[in-house]
């Protein structure tokens, strides 16, 4: 007997028992616990929504960047199919190297992270257009009877692009934009 009045002698204070002590002890450990993991569950809310806002802001620049430079190339590619077709040939024979795309957007997206998150169709039309018209630009170069045809291929190529690819890269950025500006974020 003397062991158990030695044991719940830590529960009595004064030498009186005193649950209603004890019993807000409790909760405030219990409110503690609770509040620390409360507060942890927003931080961590709060930081993944501020990285997802950080990787679209970086998303709107790289499909800015790579909106110009595509555009600049259809406007390059227009240009030297025009002049190909209208008299100007023999300044693309045996000198296709001189006559390239810049890609220094589309290369170095290939480390961005953001980089599939550019709708497929758009990333699919620009490869596709980059390919085929690297494609027409040698063929040019050369003095037979495909270097015509090929001229012709790439503005066709080039006024589809204008129609199809743009656009979605466009909608995409613009939507991405609003996105970005509803919250709060400065795209400066």
């Amino acid at each position: 007997m003397a062991e158990a009045s030695r044991w719940t002698r830590i529960f009595k204070v004064r030498e009186k028992d005193n649950l209603e002590f004890w019993a807000a002890q409790a909760v405030i450990i219990i409110a503690t616990v609770l509040g620390v993991y409360l507060a942890a569950q927003t931080g961590f809310s709060q930081a993944v929504r501020f990285e997802q806002l950080m990787g679209d802001k970086d998303g709107y620049h790289l499909r800015s960047a790579l909106i110009e430079e595509f555009r600049d190339n259809l406007d390059q590619a227009d240009q030297w199919g025009k002049a190909f077709t209208g008299g100007q040939a023999q300044a693309f024979f045996a000198k296709s190297a001189r006559y390239e795309l810049q890609t220094f957007v589309w290369d170095a997206m290939r480390f961005s992270k953001e980089t599939f998150q550019v709708p497929a169709e758009g990333l699919t039309g620009i490869r596709r257009f980059y390919r085929d018209a690297s494609a027409n630009l040698q063929r040019m170069g050369t003095a037979d009877r495909e270097a015509r045809p090929a001229a012709d291929a790439l503005l066709a190529d080039t006024a589809k692009a204008r129609q199809t690819i743009l656009p979605t890269l466009e909608k995409d950025r613009d939507a991405l934009k609003q996105r970005l500006e509803k919250a709060g974020i400065d795209l400066n």
